[in-house]
């Protein structure tokens, strides 16, 4: 991939090391409707100023290049030969290529947290559509941060829960053992861009729902219903066709589970 970039005259071997031209090619992509931050709605100019100093800066020939291959110093573990040099492929560069070989050129939805938003999706986004000559994903969905108790989850808050805890319960801050259907319906509950809270009073309050959305479910499996046609009850037959169109309405609203479960219960 990274050869096909230098041949398209988007990228730059300094050092040993491969960077990506930045500006070339906003400047040639934004001709055609696709800018770097695209995805972000950043502008290059006011991208420049959040920029990290990292490493060897100076080999690059504007501040917003990204390294598509980096020159291993000698201390370093990850370490292959290639055409620039002994050395390591990028972060970004990483993940195009691992979906490109497993997805293809493009596919439908690339997942990720909001914090992949910029810089490294826009990266992935740059490099792939040079490489491959076009956009990588149809459609791109960034999920919110997880908190605890209001606080966000990490581990230099000493706050995590593994999911192996919550099953087990297995974890000084859960009071009992959670089943994973619990906490699938707990997710379910808020929309995957909205900030998801973990308490277990939460959990506890989703426990309950569920076991209120099952009982009913399992209350219509045993009438016999399902085997009826809903005509037979015209107020029963409009609510159904009320609740699956607006299912369908809701989850084509950038998957709103939220209101799906919430109009369910």
């Amino acid at each position: 991939m990274i050869k096909k970039i230098i041949a398209d005259g988007y990228a730059y071997e300094a050092n040993g090391s491969v960077y990506f031209d930045v500006e070339k090619y906003n400047t040639d992509y934004s001709a055609k409707g696709q800018p770097y931050g695209i995805l972000s709605g950043r502008v290059l100019e006011d991208q420049l100023d959040s920029t990290r100093d990292l490493d060897n800066q100076e080999e690059k020939r504007d501040k917003s290049d990204f390294a598509l291959w980096k020159k291993a110093p000698p201390e370093h573990i990850m370490r292959w030969q290639s055409p620039w040099g002994e050395g390591f492929p990028g972060w970004h560069i990483e993940c195009s290529a691992m979906a490109t070989k497993y997805l293809g050129e493009e596919f439908d939805i690339h997942g990720g947290g909001m914090d992949l938003q910029f810089p490294h999706h826009e990266c992935e986004i740059a490099q792939s559509t040079v490489c491959n000559h076009k956009m990588p994903a149809r459609y791109w969905m960034h999920n919110n941060m997880i908190t605890i108790n209001g606080r966000k989850m990490g581990k230099s808050y000493g706050n995590v829960i593994t999911l192996s805890e919550l099953f087990s319960g297995n974890n000084p801050q859960l009071v009992q053992a959670y089943h994973p259907m619990t906490i699938r319906f707990f997710i379910l509950q808020s929309h995957y861009r909205g900030t998801l809270d973990f308490s277990n009073e939460a959990l506890q309050a989703s426990e309950k729902a569920l076991k209120r959305l099952m009982e009913a479910y399992e209350w219509l499996a045993g009438s016999g219903v399902w085997g009826l046609e809903f005509g037979v009850d015209p107020a029963l037959d409009e609510k159904v066709k009320k609740l699956i169109a607006e299912f369908e309405e809701f989850m084509d609203d950038d998957m709103n589970t939220a209101k799906v479960l919430a109009n369910m219960l």
